[in-house]
């Protein structure tokens, strides 16, 4: 099993089991794709993107969901240093990915799953990046029950529309 894959069945195996969600997907594909998302019993959308680098998670924030959450984090939590832009998120794109994207974003919470060794490196990139995003570890002896998963940093809870 490749690091990707055991990551995404730790965090399967956390949502369904540990935190009892009554429904886990992996690899959903609704407003974007999610590598596992999960439904709460209160039907609440709990995304997880799986990130085995340190690059791969620095280039997540292309994406346009990313664009939807961070800006609808900043209008109810402002913040005082401005967080780091994309150069691709030009005013004009952003308007354009605003318009494509709905009106509320499904996910009630956001959360990233890393490997336990890269947790000190990607706490400092999810503060400068993405301020609203919950951060899981996964031990390295996973399989055997020995590394749990365990969340390092809860994600903002964005409100019902």
């Amino acid at each position: 099993m490749n690091e990707a894959a055991r990551l995404k069945a730790a965090a399967l195996s956390y949502w369904r089991y540990d935190r009892r969600f009554p429904l886990v997907a992996l690899e959903a594909s609704y407003c974007g794709t999610a590598d596992v998302l999960a439904v709460s019993r209160a039907r609440r959308l709990v995304e997880t993107e799986v990130k085995i680098s340190l690059r791969d998670l620095r280039a997540d924030i292309k994406k346009e969901k990313h664009l939807w959450l961070r800006e609808t984090y900043l209008a109810r939590n402002p913040v005082q240093v401005p967080l780091f832009e994309p150069p691709e998120w030009k005013e004009s794109r952003r308007r354009v990915a605003l318009w494509r994207l709905p009106q509320s974003y499904p996910v009630a919470q956001f959360y990233f799953a890393v490997p336990l060794e890269l947790v000190p490196q990607v706490q400092m990139v999810i503060a400068d990046l993405y301020p609203y995003a919950g951060l899981l570890s996964v031990g390295a002896a996973w399989e055997q029950g020995a590394g749990v998963v365990e969340v390092v940093r809860k994600a903002y809870e964005f409100p019902r529309q």
